[in-house]
């Protein structure tokens, strides 16, 4: 194929693909211009969480890879229920899964180490519950002090850590799967109009809300911490708000 041709037959194919993410953002906007929000949501969860599924699932079989675990579940949910969120970027779905499967799979690596016996126990046997505990609190202490939130992450270290991951090679296959869905999440969300982001979240300042007796705590930046402090005096001394 000559070189005019390639550019000829690329050319056609970005023409096709425009057309066809027209016609999508007018179904989507003309529905939500029709049909209430949640209903339009909903719907677009439903057949979104089918197709990416049936896309992996079609991959892994053809592969015979293992493109497919529990936790891939709730992030396909969080993805397409919510795309401008920063949990659901790609660099935060992919970091945090990643980490949370090495971290889960080393603490189960030193259970081994200490207790090679450990392999043939059952899934509640104490070493294993003990050491996936241990696994868990360090992927919360990473996710919280990195950043990098992604909740699905956390099960996927505690699969870890109770040995259903059992080599690295088994995390590899996990990123392939979390790289081709965010890569599906993209165009999928781009052919409705919607914006989600390539890598890094729109806006990475969304933390934690708590409700307290005395009002709504963010810990999302550096100005939240007088308020912080302030109402953690007042409750450790039992005042009210005036």
């Amino acid at each position: 194929m000559t070189k005019s041709n390639m550019k000829k037959n690329g050319k056609l194919l970005s023409a096709v693909l425009w057309n066809l993410g027209k016609l999508e953002r007018i179904r989507f906007w003309y529905m939500a211009s029709r049909v209430d929000a949640r209903v339009l949501n909903s719907l677009n969860v439903f057949l979104h969480s089918i197709a990416s599924m049936i896309i992996l699932g079609t991959a892994a079989h053809l592969t015979s890879w293992s493109l497919i675990f529990p936790s891939l579940g709730p992030t396909i949910f969080l993805i397409f229920y919510a795309p401008s969120s920063a949990m659901s970027a790609p660099r935060n779905t992919i970091a945090a899964h990643v980490a949370g499967a090495f971290i889960g799979w080393a603490c189960f690596q030193v259970l081994l180490f200490m207790d090679p016996s450990a392999a043939s126990l059952p899934h509640t046997a104490l070493p294993r519950i003990i050491t996936a505990s241990i696994a868990l609190g360090f992927c919360g202490i990473l996710m919280s002090l990195s950043g990098i939130v992604h909740p699905p992450a956390a099960s996927t270290t505690l699969v870890a850590g109770l040995g259903m991951i059992n080599s690295p090679m088994t995390v590899a296959f996990m990123t392939m799967a979390l790289i081709l869905l965010c890569m599906l999440a993209w165009t999928m969300h781009w052919l409705s109009g919607i914006k989600y982001p390539a890598w890094a979240p729109f806006d990475n300042s969304q933390g934690p809300l708590i409700h307290t007796k005395l009002g709504k705590l963010t810990l999302s930046g550096p100005s939240d911490k007088d308020r912080v402090k302030d109402v953690a005096a007042r409750l450790a001394s039992r005042q009210r708000l005036k």
